[in-house]
């Protein structure tokens, strides 16, 4: 099985499954994630934002509109924050970068067919793949904490 590389160095066996799901959540049909996942052919080592860049130039021959929303769209981690207000999110500042947001940006939260839209803030130390949400807001989207979550940048739409 081919191994990508992950932002943070380890390797991980490739997951046509994985990535399905994650077509699924930025919008794609079922069906079009499976034509879009078995057309990718992934590299032996090949780093993961290549694979991301891949699959959104497969996915703009389905349609522009989804390779958009999958380019703007990562998985992130959750953690609830007792002070935080609801409708606000704070991610590290790579997280930030990844997604093209600065703080004041709004970006939205999925979950299992829920979605929720949030003001992003700044948080100094946090972990690059956590988002920081009120525990109101975790209960809207049906999340617990350490669910992973889709985010969304509705800067690059």
């Amino acid at each position: 099985m081919v191994k990508i590389q992950k932002a943070n160095g380890t390797l991980e066996e490739f997951s046509r499954a994985k990535l399905e799901s994650s077509l699924v959540m930025s919008g794609a049909s079922k069906e079009t994630a499976k034509k879009v996942a078995s057309s990718v052919r992934p590299l032996e080592g090949m780093k993961s934002e290549e694979l991301r860049r891949s699959v959104a130039s497969a996915l703009t021959k389905e349609s522009a509109s989804l390779s958009s929303a999958y380019s703007s769209t990562k998985r992130a981690s959750t953690r609830a924050v007792a002070d935080l207000a609801s409708g606000v999110a704070r991610m590290s500042d790579e997280q930030m970068a990844a997604l093209g947001l600065k703080a004041g940006h709004k970006a939205t939260l999925l979950f299992e067919g829920k979605s929720l839209e949030v003001k992003v803030e700044r948080a100094a130390g946090a972990a690059h793949r956590d988002v920081m949400v009120s525990k109101a807001d975790l209960q809207k989207l049906g999340a617990r904490e350490g669910s992973r979550i889709a985010v969304r940048s509705e800067m690059r739409r």
